[in-house]
């Protein structure tokens, strides 16, 4: 039986991406997204393999009536609020969306009327974790250290709950920092591209010492389907999804100025700084490469990409 994969917040940035992928392997997808954030051009406009909705994770009748009709087999929930300074400046809205939007999905797929769904795949994070200078496994304890992490960290709690009631597989998928084309929120990349694009080459940055994992999104989107499809994982269980290899601000600049050939310079402003960051968050990736998963993209390769793209 082909796999019909229900996606919220399938027109967002990893959303988007995971759309594409999904088709690639044969899927009939639904797309269900209120385009708050995600855009419908990042979308295949004339594909009969996809159906688009816009509505809201948080409008029960529209959401459920999306369900019914589609009848999925596999579900993604993406959709959620994950640019941590505008969550922070709006945690009930952060708590609102992430909570109680992620216990809507999770109550209307527990009904007896979807019995041909088989398995549930959200959205969890790397924000998950508490700080720590070793690399983050699956199994070791929680600790989040803003609203944004907190919800996640709630998600998971959630869809234990979720798995425990209907007795489906449920994947909590801990995604570290993803960058590509389509962004969507001013993260690290973007905005670099995005003042480049202006023509400026000296940019104002904020922390630019901290390292992170960056995941190309087309990597991620394989990952994400890879765990949605795979006979090895069961019960309720977090895998993370990342990259081997860590950067930081300074290190991202250099490899863009090596690949524009631009005199690219920065400086670090107080008003761009985060007040609290972690100084790295690099994952574990042993359960993921256990599916057979692997990075094709390096930071280099997928710069690349971004500025023949975008630039």
């Amino acid at each position: 039986m082909s796999m019909k994969t229900f996606i919220t917040g399938g027109a967002g940035f990893i959303g988007s991406h995971v759309v594409d992928e999904c088709l690639a392997r044969g899927h009939t997808v639904c797309v269900f997204d209120n385009f708050s954030v995600g855009q419908k051009k990042h979308l295949p406009q004339e594909n009969e393999h996809v159906q688009i909705i816009e509505g809201d994770i948080l409008d029960k009748d529209a959401l459920q009536k999306a369900l019914l009709d589609f009848a999925p087999t596999h579900v993604m929930h993406l959709a959620a609020l994950h640019f941590i300074p505008y969550c922070n400046a709006h945690p009930l809205e952060t708590i609102d969306v992430n909570v109680k939007g992620t216990e809507q999905v999770f109550a209307l797929l527990s009904t007896e009327e979807l019995p041909s769904l088989e398995r549930v795949l959200f959205a969890s994070s790397a924000a998950v974790y508490a700080p720590s200078e070793d690399l983050h496994k699956e199994d070791e304890g929680e600790g989040p250290t803003d609203i944004y992490g907190t919800s996640k960290y709630t998600n998971e709690f959630q869809g234990q709950v979720f798995h425990k009631r209907t007795e489906l597989t449920t994947i909590a998928a801990r995604i570290f920092n993803a960058y590509g084309n389509r962004e969507t929120n001013p993260h690290l990349i973007p905005e670099i591209i995005g003042q480049l694009k202006a023509g400026n080459i000296s940019l104002e940055l904020g922390n630019v010492t901290t390292k992170r994992s960056y995941i190309f999104t087309k990597d991620l989107a394989r990952g994400l389907c890879d765990m949605l499809e795979t006979d090895k994982f069961s019960g309720f269980t977090t895998c993370n999804i990342g990259s081997h290899a860590e950067y930081s601000a300074e290190e991202i600049v250099n490899f863009l100025r090596e690949i524009t050939g631009k005199d690219i310079t920065y400086t670090s402003v107080v008003n761009r700084q985060r007040k609290s960051d972690r100084p790295r968050l690099q994952p574990n990736l042993d359960k993921v490469e256990s599916l057979g998963w692997k990075e094709e993209y390096d930071i280099k390769k997928g710069l690349q990409e971004i500025v023949d793209t975008e630039l």
